[in-house]
């Protein structure tokens, strides 16, 4: 579920925070308004982002923290449902991969019959010092996972700690999330304490859910006490909300089953519902 926290989180800093990485992935088009990212059929799917490019163009962005080896497949199906359901004749597909270990992906899909191909882009391939140099606050938080973030973690939280209310608040708990995928978040609790600095999730509705999974607010808060019962606890109450929006209302014995669920257990069911077609496919049967 962790990987489901980072992904919101860089796709917010994507769209309603204007980061300049966003022009960068669509290789310097004029991207459009945002487009509903909800591709249903038959079985329920959901894009990370979709633009609109030019007048007939499409721009799908998937925000990746793990690699995942069948994204080639995941493309090619969001893809053609998004050029369908948008009337679009021309479609531009990035992977942007934030995760730590070394970006491992096929991108390009050869069926025959049927074949994909798009860019994949890891975040490191842009530098922490030249997102920095933009002043735009959402490139504050992204240039931690750009290459060189880990080593100017003290001059991000400076340029963030000068913004002012709403915006401040927003970026500080960004970075609190974000930083368990480069595992800087003691460091990062060190330099919110050196500046002075803390951090307020309930000032943001994205964040609070986030909030609720356990994981934020432990390491905003430093609160090591508890943090496992928390975590399991704020997990299953994400999951349920999830399997909620996919599925409808949860039977008894789904809330019965995910009440007494383990840590381990809700990880294993929050994959499984990126691809099941029913609840019992994510969560097995009663």
């Amino acid at each position: 579920m962790k990987r489901l926290q980072y992904e919101v989180v860089v796709r917010d800093l994507l769209t309603s925070t204007g980061s300049s990485l966003l022009g960068l992935l669509s290789g310097g088009q004029m991207i459009g308004r945002p487009l509903a990212v909800q591709l249903a059929l038959v079985d329920s799917r959901m894009a990370d982002l979709l633009f609109e490019l030019g007048r007939a163009g499409l721009l799908h962005i998937e925000v990746q923290s793990s690699n995942h080896r069948k994204m080639p497949h995941r493309m090619v199906v969001y893809g053609v449902l998004g050029a369908l359901k948008h009337g679009r004749s021309h479609v531009v597909q990035v992977v942007l991969y934030i995760g730590k270990p070394r970006m491992n992906m096929p991108c390009k899909l050869d069926l025959g019959g049927i074949q994909c191909e798009y860019r994949q882009i890891d975040i490191r391939e842009f530098e922490a010092e030249a997102l920095l140099a933009t002043g735009n606050p959402a490139d504050f938080v992204l240039a931690m996972l750009a290459r060189g973030g880990a080593d100017r973690l003290r001059e991000i939280v400076s340029r963030a700690a000068m913004l002012d209310g709403v915006e401040r608040q927003r970026v500080l708990a960004q970075l609190t999330v974000l930083a368990g995928l480069r595992g800087t978040a003691e460091r990062l609790k060190i330099e919110f304490e050196e500046a002075g600095v803390r951090v307020n999730i309930e000032d943001n509705v994205l964040l609070r859910e986030i909030r609720d999974t356990g994981f934020a607010m432990g390491l905003a808060m430093g609160e090591a006490k508890g943090e496992a019962r928390g975590l399991a606890k704020g997990e299953a109450s994400l999951l349920v909300r999830l399997l909620e929006s996919k599925f409808g209302e949860l039977p008894r014995w789904a809330e019965l089953r995910l009440g007494k669920a383990t840590r381990d257990q809700i990880e294993r069911w929050g994959q499984s519902l990126l691809t099941a077609s029913t609840l019992e496919g994510a969560i097995g049967r009663r």
